[in-house]
């Protein structure tokens, strides 16, 4: 299974995202992943993040 983990500008996963988000507030979490809770990724957002992390699986 290819390694689909997110990563930083220079592609080292250990500098990504951190992935604690349940210790996190709402409002943290919505800044961090730089999106919306009203409006969501526009679609331009959500097709780069695909082609970037891949589709959602389960680990």
């Amino acid at each position: 299974m290819p390694d689909v983990r997110p990563r930083d500008a220079a592609g080292d996963p250990s500098a990504a995202i951190r992935t604690d988000w349940h210790d996190r507030s709402v409002d943290q979490t919505v800044r961090e992943l730089e999106t919306d809770l009203r409006a969501g990724l526009s679609d331009a957002e959500a097709t780069n993040r695909l082609r970037r992390f891949g589709p959602n699986e389960r680990a």
